[in-house]
């Protein structure tokens, strides 16, 4: 049985309080200025003030802060929703906010709400988070200095916060070692002011994330309690969204389902439309209709499979009860298969949209490259099946990381 989390004194009473269903509302509302801005986001390379500033007027940043500290605590399943409308209209701008609401899941590896509000003074702050390659953290009065250069640094140009991987060395230079022999590895909020961005995202799919490279410069020295070992196995005195390590990750699954209804939709009006040479409807085409029934089936059965496994799951940890290893191998199936379901069905309409759909002129150009490049992601490998394996068999604690 997991801890009970007893509530806390709110800390972020100065706030006005925003329950989960009124940011899931107030996100719905800004449907058309996500349209409107996509462009704008993917030359920018980042989210545009206009989008940053109306996605925060919406409390979305606070959704995985625990209830117990007066956060909304979002249920994963009401994330993945979330992203995957927030993708239907640009699958960037969804990237950067499935990284950026991060912070109270962090803040809540603390185990303390008082050094988690030094952190977060306001719980209205995004967050961009990325381990490797790991930074160095020396032993000084006052805490540890801080060095190093990290990759695939999504939302980072947004960020109010920035998360970072580091092996810890003792004043002695000698690293701190972890139960298993190897460096132990610690999770640190840097401070953005003394980050280097480096123009290192060069690429033609989910360009709006800015996923550069970045590196710390000047003098940068943080107390001890502004670092936390990294989550590689569960901790169940943690609050419900940050137990487990796939919890963090698992609301990227909003982007490939986003994109596949994206493109479903786009399909819809392409065959609307469409004639074909004898001028008969396009939509009546037997190739087309095949392609619309089995294109919506891969989504549809991906949406499902998504949102039942990590419902039962939001079930599970709000109710303070442990998950056992067959259904946190679930959860980490759950995130390669969807991810390849989603693609699928992109594949389907794009082959049914025939030369047509390669012009750049329609919404399919975009969606597929986005496609492509999410489908790099660790998460959405076919290796990462290897560790769904061992969480079925409870044969290790193997992590993500481990595997990158």
């Amino acid at each position: 049985m997991a801890a009970t989390q007893h509530p806390e004194v709110a800390l972020w009473s100065d706030q006005e309080p925003i329950a989960a269903e009124q940011i899931k509302e107030r996100v719905h509302a800004l449907g058309p200025l996500l349209a409107e801005e996509a462009d704008a986001v993917n030359a920018a390379g980042q989210l545009t003030d206009r989008v940053r500033d109306a996605l925060t007027a919406t409390g979305l940043w606070r959704i995985n802060f625990p209830a117990a500290w007066g956060g909304p605590q979002m249920r994963i399943d009401d994330q993945i929703e979330l992203v995957e409308f927030i993708a239907r209209h640009d699958a960037s701008i969804a990237w950067n906010v499935m990284i950026l609401v991060d912070g109270g899941t962090y803040a809540s590896r603390t185990g303390d709400a008082a050094v988690a509000k030094e952190i977060y003074p306001s719980m209205d702050l995004p967050t961009s988070a990325t381990t490797f390659p790991v930074g160095r953290a020396e032993q000084v009065d006052g805490g540890y200095k801080l060095s190093g250069r990290w990759s695939f640094g999504s939302g980072v140009r947004n960020a109010a916060r920035a998360v970072c991987g580091f092996h810890r060395y003792d004043s002695d230079g000698e690293v701190e070692l972890g139960p298993d022999g190897g460096p132990q590895l610690y999770e640190a909020w840097v401070p953005v002011e003394h980050l280097e961005i480096h123009d290192t995202w060069q690429t033609t799919g989910l360009a709006g994330t800015g996923s550069s490279d970045f590196s710390l410069v000047g003098e940068v020295t943080i107390p001890a309690t502004h670092m936390v070992k990294a989550l590689t196995a569960p901790d169940t005195s943690l609050p419900p969204l940050a137990r487990y390590p796939t919890l963090i990750a698992a609301n990227q699954l909003g982007v490939p389902l986003g994109m596949a209804r994206h493109a479903l939709d786009a399909f819809h009006a392409f065959v609307e439309k469409s004639r074909n040479t004898s001028t008969k409807a396009a939509k009546t085409e037997p190739t087309v209709l095949a392609a619309i029934g089995e294109a919506e089936a891969y989504y549809r059965a991906a949406r499902a499979y998504a949102l039942t496994t990590f419902g039962e799951v939001s079930d599970r940890i709000f109710a303070d009860e442990d998950l056992a290893p067959a259904e946190l191998g679930n959860m980490t199936a759950t995130l390669t298969l969807v991810a390849r379901l989603c693609r699928e069905s992109l594949e389907i309409v794009m082959e049914a949209a025939g030369s047509r759909g390669v012009l750049a002129d329609n919404a399919f150009d975009r969606i597929y490259r986005d496609m492509a490049t999410g489908a790099r992601h660790l998460l959405f490998r076919k290796k990462t099946f290897e560790i769904a394996g061992r969480r079925f068999l409870a044969a290790d604690a193997v992590s993500l990381g481990e595997l990158a």
